[in-house]
């Protein structure tokens, strides 16, 4: 048996698009703000043991999130990815998980404190700027 997240789109035309059987199929209807949920999700999972897991989406382009929904299936099958209305797919690997999305998540952590304390640094001194000026 197979999960399929719906983050959006249609469950009919990705199953139709990825040409899965929709007997084997188990679509559940989620949003963006539900990936926050991760004990929802990993407990749905693991305890009706479905075999993979996939996140169905209108378009690969433009879905957020690739990193959470790759570590979800890190976390529960090892088997899966991201699909879309069109028949476009992003298959998990371990090691695609490990040397390109951790990565970049990682960098991502890296640059957001930077500009965070860049910022908690810069723009006190802006405001001083400004009011010593009047």
């Amino acid at each position: 048996m197979q999960l399929v997240y719906l983050i959006n789109g249609r469950a009919e035309r990705i199953i139709k698009a990825n040409a899965f059987d929709s007997s084997d199929i188990d679509a559940v209807k989620i949003d963006e703000k539900e990936l926050t949920y991760y004990k929802n999700i990993i407990r749905n999972v693991k305890k009706s043991n479905y075999i993979s897991l996939y996140f169905g989406c209108i378009d690969l382009d433009l879905q957020r999130f690739h990193f959470f929904m790759m570590l979800y299936i890190f976390l529960t099958t090892r088997d899966g990815g991201i699909i879309d209305e069109l028949g476009n797919k992003i298959n998990f690997s371990i090691p695609s998980f490990i040397f390109r999305y951790l990565p970049m998540f990682i960098l991502e952590l890296f640059v957001s404190g930077f500009v965070v304390i860049y910022h908690y640094i810069k723009l006190p001194a802006v405001k001083w700027k400004w009011l010593r000026a009047k």
